[in-house]
C-alpha cells in the first residue's frame, strides 16, 4: 500500500513539473491601442523567443517567475515578469514609441538683390561691345553674327572634360564593435537586464569582443541576434567570475 502511494506521489510530481515546463503565455502587443507587429519577444530565463504577428498577437513558452522582454526598433524595450496573477491571462503589452530623431538642418541667410534690366539696357550693352571690339573683315573668328559663339562653346566643353576627375575609392572603415554595441544598448540594458554593476560593463564587453562568433553577430547589425548572444555570454561571464 505504501509503495503504491509513493508511486502516485511521484507520478503527480512528474506530471505537475511537466505541465509547468510546457506552459505557454499569450497576449497582444499594442501602442496607443494600435496593434504592433514584428516585435521580438524573448524569455530571459529560457532563451525561448517569438515574434508578434500582424495583429500584435504572440504566444511563448513561459511560466511563473520568468521574465519576458519585448524589443522593437521603433519602441522602447519593455520587460514583463510572469506572476501567478497574470500567467493565465491574455497579456496586453503597451509599448512606448521612441521619438523621431531629425537630422540637423543648417539654414543660411542669403539675401539676393534683383536689379531690373530692360530690353533697352541689353541693346545698349551690345552696341557698346560692338564699338569697342573692332572686326577684321575676311577673317573667321568662330563668332556668328546674331548667332552662337562656337569658339566659346568649344572652350567651355574642353574645360568641362578637363575638369573631370576620377572618383577615388576609399578603403571601408572597420566597425568599432564596442561603440556599436553601446549605441544599440544603453546602460539600463546591462544593469537591469544583464544585472551587471556599472563598473563591470567594460570588463564584460572586453570578454565578449574576444570571441570571434560575437564579432560576426555584431557585424550583421541585428539587434535581436545581438541581444541573444549578449545574454548567453553574460551567463558564461558570471560563471568564471
Amino acid at each position: 500500500m505504501k509503495l503504491k502511494l509513493s508511486l502516485l506521489v511521484l507520478l503527480f510530481t512528474f506530471f505537475q513539473s511537466f505541465s509547468q515546463t510546457e506552459r505557454y503565455v499569450q497576449g497582444r502587443v499594442v501602442s496607443n491601442e494600435m496593434a504592433v507587429a514584428s516585435v521580438d519577444i524573448i524569455n530571459l530565463n529560457t532563451k525561448a523567443s517569438t515574434t508578434s504577428d500582424k495583429n500584435g498577437n504572440f504566444k511563448i513558452a513561459a511560466t511563473v517567475f520568468e521574465t519576458l522582454i519585448f524589443i522593437s526598433e521603433a519602441y522602447y524595450d519593455t520587460k514583463v515578469k510572469i506572476t501567478h496573477e497574470n500567467v493565465a491571462k491574455n497579456l496586453i503589452i503597451n509599448l512606448t514609441k521612441k521619438p523621431i530623431e531629425l537630422d540637423e538642418v543648417k539654414v543660411e541667410d542669403k539675401t539676393q538683390f534683383k536689379v531690373p534690366v530692360g530690353y533697352n539696357d541689353i541693346k545698349m550693352a551690345g552696341i557698346e561691345k560692338a564699338q569697342t571690339t573692332p572686326k577684321v573683315v575676311g577673317v573667321y573668328t568662330g563668332e556668328m553674327v546674331n548667332g552662337m559663339d562656337f569658339v566659346q562653346i568649344g572652350k567651355s566643353i574642353w574645360k568641362l572634360l578637363k575638369g573631370k576627375k576620377k572618383k577615388q575609392v576609399t578603403k571601408e572603415e572597420e566597425i568599432d564593435y564596442e561603440q556599436f554595441i553601446e549605441s544599440v544598448f544603453n546602460e539600463e540594458f546591462f544593469v537591469k537586464t544583464l544585472q551587471l554593476k556599472p563598473d563591470q560593463i567594460q570588463l564584460f564587453l572586453d570578454y565578449c569582443l574576444a570571441d570571434d562568433k560575437v564579432l560576426e553577430v555584431i557585424s550583421n547589425k541585428n539587434k535581436f541576434e545581438m541581444m541573444n548572444v549578449l545574454i548567453s555570454k553574460n551567463e558564461e561571464y558570471k560563471k568564471i567570475k
